[in-house]
């Protein structure tokens, strides 16, 4: 089909010697053997074995507030609660690494006399421009084909990341998914996926379809009165998605599928959140500088998905730990007076 499908970059244990087994649904699941690098097994387990002696882990501990200085340009204390008891934690710096959703709802849930609006919110953008891509699943199946594969996210597409047929907007990216069981066509899926899940299952490849979701203001991450998180959110680009999905489905037609489904996802896909204190050069216009330091505050800085100022149409982790990377260098530079 002139097509140019490649090996999708995944971050498994599968080498010589590695513990994958490929019988995992892997994907969006818990890997049982650990071969899934992840934070958890990639970064933390690793260096914990080591026992650090400037690194301590807290579990079920959480962030309530982040107290400032009388002048209001300095973070002096995070108060934690952990197993019922309020703990303040006092440091030089302080960095914040909650997520695009819970460390905006943690700057604005910390306001005071000083920040009214919500820490480091002087430009009233934390929180706003909420992404998470225009998601869609397509399992395409021919009812004489069983699809016997073990681990199916492996390939991907991007010949209409940056341009749709004959020269169009971009439409962004197609991937395979991880296999689709039984169990994800039941309840609050459409009643023929229900009612044939498991007919369906043993027969669909299935593809993920992602699409970049525009930052606009509107969709944004919001505190109650209760402080109880609210996700404001409505669909953006979703003709650009509409297309790519045609393709997809043309793609699977032409590769012998006559039954193309579509699940779209909406708001319940958002594990590829971000935007939500996003950096840039500007104060009026960014919450963070370049190098993920908050502009209104001396010592905050905020590693995580949040400082996307645009979502693109691929999954954000290698950006994510590309720039953190990147700041972290520059933070170490500014302790020791390298920079």
């Amino acid at each position: 089909m002139g097509l140019h499908p490649f090996h999708l970059p995944l971050a498994i244990d599968q080498g010589s010697g590695g513990r994958c087994q490929k019988g995992s649904p892997c994907d969006g699941f818990p890997c049982m053997v650990r071969a899934k690098l992840d934070a958890e097994n990639a970064i933390l387990r690793p260096i914990l074995l080591k026992k650090p002696a400037n690194l301590t882990l807290w579990t079920g501990a959480t962030v309530r507030n982040l107290e400032i200085n009388a002048s209001g340009s300095r973070i002096i204390r995070a108060e934690v609660e952990r197993e019922g008891e309020r703990i303040g934690i006092e440091a030089d710096r302080f960095i914040l690494s909650a997520g695009a959703v819970n460390s905006a709802a943690l700057l604005l849930g910390s306001k005071n006399r000083k920040h009214p609006s919500g820490l480091a919110n002087s430009s009233g953008l934390v929180g706003r421009h909420f992404m998470s891509h225009n998601n869609s699943v397509l399992l395409a199946l021919s009812p004489w084909r069983l699809n016997p594969t073990r681990f199916q996210k492996n390939l991907a597409l991007n010949d209409f990341y940056n341009s749709g047929p004959q020269g169009g907007k971009p439409l962004g990216h197609i991937q395979m998914r991880g296999k689709v069981k039984p169990q994800m066509l039941g309840r609050g899926k459409p009643a023929g996926l229900r009612l044939f899940g498991r007919s369906i299952a043993r027969r669909s490849i299935d593809l993920w379809v992602m699409t970049e979701d525009l930052g606009i203001p509107e969709n944004r991450v919001v505190l109650d009165d209760q402080e109880r998180i609210h996700l404001l959110w409505r669909g953006t680009n979703t003709e650009a998605h509409e297309a790519l999905l045609d393709q997809a489905k043309r793609i699977m037609r032409r590769s012998g599928y006559p039954i193309r489904i579509v699940d779209r996802r909406g708001i319940r896909a958002v594990q590829h959140q971000c935007g939500t204190i996003r950096f840039g050069n500007d104060p009026g216009t960014a919450v963070l500088d370049p190098w993920c330091k908050a502009f209104d505050l001396e010592n905050l800085y905020v590693m995580d998905a949040g400082f996307f100022p645009t979502s693109g149409a691929v999954n954000p982790s290698l950006t994510i730990v590309a720039q953190v990377l990147r700041a972290a260098e520059h933070l170490k530079g500014e302790i020791t007076g390298d920079v």
